[in-house]
């Protein structure tokens, strides 16, 4: 596969309309990458009992301790090929519970953010929020902490997150509640109006449950690996070898040992006949850098990886592990890191999430970020910008993200990366998220070929998506971090404060006021606030940023991407 033929796919487009998305999606022979016809999974369709299988995998941690982690692993029907099952590798955010939907044991907490498993249908995983029935698979099951909170603390719910977690304190304080529990159970329940819906659910999962669906029926094994601590992975030196913090604790170097070590089980061939010389990596989010930092690891050759070498990535929503590089990082965090490249000189600080503001992304070569939102350009790893003669061997990489705002990540995180491996040759995609798709991505366009047959797209059309989006969504609502509120100012030049929640926590903004006139500010939930002044809200909108982990258009031309490097 030579580096002529890696370069096959067309530059970044943001895709205007349906038909220019699809067109800049298809491959054809004619560059050296084939598209066989992909078989059309059932929706309904789970893996049998047979196929199905988990394991509570050990292996060593910091300071001589031992770390479990719980691995979901589903094959395709029939008989694997000689050297096993090509395999997609999901190095998970946040933590997948047992086939029964119980938890509690192999590193899991009592209870899990997730309320569907690792392979329910795609309509089972939106269960809880639409009330669909799938009668193959279950969800999560709920203890004594979860009826103590729904009890006492379902009024709170209904004024946000902030609310939620005030309310629970006193059953944390009292051992009712694991302070853990209590924090997942208020993400579900806090600023959604009972909807049910999780941040999962509103971030995408039926199209990630899709596309695992297409894996399993088109000849790819899933394998889904939990991780050690819930939106972390080591996906940089100090954290894969391990680094002390100001207590003299050892942080970090739990992913290093367990990952080398199950590889080498995967090898042995201990949970069945899986190829790890024919992987694809999946990472989201924070997740995308570790799959970067897999490509560095595992090109060195005195790695203990002993020679493995990865397939290919897909890296949804995030670019590479130099990203987000700030000289002022908190040390609890671990040590600061420098900016790279093109991150030099950005602006240190700044919020860990933010959009509308032009330091909020690398996109413009004439602003200098927030470090904490800057993903280099020309850059990818380490290993390449000393090795250029090597971008040969670089794996290939299928990248997406959203088109308009991510106020999680820098918003051309997946573009910056995507450009760097076209401008040497290679083999990689990008796929982003239309425009008119954005406000209703978790469960489908209709208008949208590539959502045909998703239970759950009608719902776009229905006059009240959209409008009582919060913090982490809302009823009717894909995951929204922003929304944005109009606001006047009526009594003089003056700042004006904006509240908003961003997760757990809240931020205060600044923003200039001239008088009558309307600015459109960035918040979460409407929160103009008098300061010696006064506001007038004059509106407000719900939408704006994608943090997505899936959505229909992405679906089928990632696994093509998977059969494809896989068969090469």
């Amino acid at each position: 596969f030579s580096t002529t033929t890696r370069a096959v796919f067309t530059t970044q487009k943001l895709f205007e309309n349906i038909s220019a998305m699809h067109s800049v999606l298809v491959l054809t022979a004619a560059f050296g990458v084939t598209h066989a016809a992909l078989t059309v999974p059932d929706w309904d369709f789970v893996p049998g009992d047979d196929a199905w299988t988990e394991h509570c995998v050990s292996a060593a941690a910091a300071e001589g301790k031992t770390q479990e982690r719980w691995v979901s692993i589903a094959t395709p029907t029939g008989s694997a090929p000689l050297k096993g099952w090509p395999v997609y590798l999901s190095l998970t955010t946040d933590f997948f519970p047992t086939k029964n939907g119980s938890a509690g044991s192999c590193g899991l907490p009592s209870e899990t953010r997730k309320k569907f498993t690792a392979f329910a249908s795609p309509q089972n995983a939106l269960k809880s929020c639409y009330n669909a029935s799938d009668d193959n698979s279950t969800t999560a099951v709920f203890d004594a902490c979860s009826d103590a909170l729904a009890s006492t603390c379902s009024a709170a719910t209904k004024r946000g997150i902030m609310a939620c977690f005030s309310c629970a304190k006193p059953l944390v304080s009292s051992g009712t509640c694991e302070q853990k529990a209590a924090e997942v159970w208020c993400y579900e329940h806090g600023g959604h109006h009972n909807s049910g819906c999780g941040y999962d659910q509103e971030a995408g999962a039926l199209w990630d449950q899709r596309m695992k669906q297409y894996f399993l029926n088109n000849g790819i094994a899933v394998v889904l690996v939990n991780p050690y601590v819930e939106d972390s992975w080591d996906a940089f030196e100090a954290a894969w070898s391990g680094y002390t913090l100001p207590d003299g604790s050892l942080e970090g170097g739990v992913d290093k040992p367990f990952l080398t070590s199950f590889v080498q089980a995967v090898r042995k061939g201990t949970y069945g006949p899986l190829d790890i010389d024919r992987t694809v990596v999946r990472g989201w989010s924070g997740g995308a850098q570790i799959v970067s930092w897999l490509f560095q690891v595992t090109q060195n050759t005195t790695s203990s990886f002993n020679g493995w070498k990865l397939k290919g990535g897909i890296m949804l929503s995030g670019g590479s592990y130099a990203c987000y590089n700030d000289p002022q990082s908190n040390p609890e965090s671990g040590p600061p890191l420098q900016p790279i490249g093109s991150c030099q000189g950005c602006t240190e600080g700044g919020p860990d999430h933010c959009a509308g503001d032009p330091l909020c992304s690398s996109c413009s070569p004439t602003v200098k970020p927030y470090c904490q939102q800057c993903c280099p350009r020309n850059y990818t790893e380490q290993y390449w910008a000393e090795n250029p003669s090597a971008w040969g061997e670089h794996p290939p990489v299928l990248l997406a993200q959203t088109s308009t705002q991510d106020s999680h990540a820098d918003l051309c995180a997946g573009k910056n990366y995507y450009e760097t491996l076209q401008a040497h040759g290679v083999y990689s995609e990008l796929v982003l998220v239309a425009k008119e798709d954005e406000s209703c991505f978790c469960v489908g366009n209709p208008s949208n070929p590539a959502a045909k047959g998703s239970p759950f797209s009608a719902r776009c059309e229905d006059p009240s998506w959209g409008q009582s989006c919060s913090d982490m969504g809302g009823k009717d609502c894909c995951i929204s971090h922003t929304m944005y509120v109009i606001c006047v100012c009526t009594n003089g030049p003056s700042m004006f404060v904006l509240m908003r929640t961003d997760s757990h926590r809240v931020r205060v903004s600044f923003w200039p006021c001239v008088v009558g006139a309307a600015v459109a500010v960035p918040a979460v939930e409407i929160c103009c606030v008098a300061s010696l002044r006064k506001w007038t809200v004059h509106g407000h909108l719900c939408g704006g940023s994608v943090h997505f982990r899936g959505f229909a258009s992405m679906v089928e031309p990632a696994v093509n991407f998977v059969v494809n490097v896989t068969s090469m």
